[in-house]
């Protein structure tokens, strides 16, 4: 019988896959940090974070870490190096909102570049499928795509349509 998790390539795509979790709820904390430091814009971060968790939910799926031990040519996960740096840059904006207070439009843009960050960093390989995991996957990414234009939107709303 086949070991579930043995597959050497699984382990490093599991690892990966954790990582874009820690991703994702850095994401969720740091617009949970932004809708209590703007309950006037509550309902737009709380979206955000509610998006986030569930992408986090997502990579933590069975379904996913199933097709991932059964097939792990299926999907490619993007480089480890990738994450990381988004990894970085989510505990950099976390530091920031810490130590100092920071206005809606820096909120704003510190949200469009975790956002960018994350669209260009988490790049997945998937193929054309019908597979439902697979296009919950693209969906997800699609996600990610979509919170850059709803934030700059956004930011056009509130004013804000230069990053000065």
């Amino acid at each position: 019988m086949k070991e579930l998790f043995h597959h050497r390539s699984f382990s490093e795509d599991k690892k990966k896959l954790l990582h874009c979790v820690d991703v994702e709820f850095a994401c969720a904390e740091i617009y949970k940090a932004f809708m209590n430091m703007f309950p006037e814009d509550r309902d737009f971060w709380g979206e955000l974070v509610v998006d986030e968790e569930f992408h986090a939910a997502f990579y933590l799926s069975a379904e996913i870490l199933k097709l991932i031990e059964e097939d792990p040519d299926q999907i490619k996960l993007p480089p480890a190096a990738f994450i990381e740096k988004t990894l970085e840059f989510t505990d950099h904006v976390k530091t920031i909102i810490r130590t100092r207070m920071v206005t809606l439009k820096e909120a704003l843009h510190l949200a469009l570049l975790l956002e960018q960050s994350v669209t260009e960093g988490f790049i997945f390989e998937v193929p054309e499928t019908v597979n439902p995991v697979v296009l919950n996957l693209k969906s997800i990414i699609a996600g990610e795509e979509s919170h850059m234009e709803k934030i700059k939107s956004y930011m056009i709303t509130k004013g804000f349509s230069k990053l000065d």
